[in-house]
């Protein structure tokens, strides 16, 4: 049997800033699933888990990852609710491509892949190696301003 998992994620920040994201995220899902004639067999919640996390490592987020089995679904609302790094979005995306799962983003109009998966792909593997060499710059940026300090 196809499951279709709902996965929604609330940051401390996030809950702070917009009081009831957990409900305005369950809401556009609900909606989006009706529209569609998608049935959500599970709902999946990490409350107070910010988006630097990995989903792996959240609690919720690894009994997702432990659930899903071939040919079944996850919608949420954004890419930044499920995925912490650009490279961790690929690594998944790539393994989910190989078990047929589907993911829809509301965000980004519905289902992304397996329809968009080389297009996406090619977009975080862009992200990824930006964000890399961010994170090259500010350490040689760093390593210039201690040895400016004589440390």
């Amino acid at each position: 049997m196809m499951n279709i998992i709902a996965y929604i994620r609330e940051s401390g920040r996030t809950k702070k800033e917009r009081n009831g994201s957990v409900d305005a995220q369950e809401e556009h899902i609900s909606r989006y699933a009706q529209k569609r004639g998608l049935l959500i067999t599970t709902w999946i919640r990490d409350r107070d888990v910010e988006g630097t996390v990995p989903l792996k490592n959240r609690a919720n987020g690894a009994k997702l990852c432990e659930e899903l089995k071939p040919n079944d679904s996850i919608i949420c609302t954004e890419p930044g609710v499920l995925f912490a790094h650009p490279y961790e979005a690929a690594q998944d995306i790539k393994l989910w491509e190989s078990m047929n799962v589907r993911v829809h983003f509301i965000s980004l109009g519905g289902e992304v892949f397996p329809k968009y998966t080389k297009l996406l792909l090619g977009f975080l593997s862009s992200m990824a190696a930006e964000e890399m060499l961010a994170r090259i710059q500010k350490s040689y940026r760093t390593k210039a301003l201690l040895k400016g300090e004589g440390k």
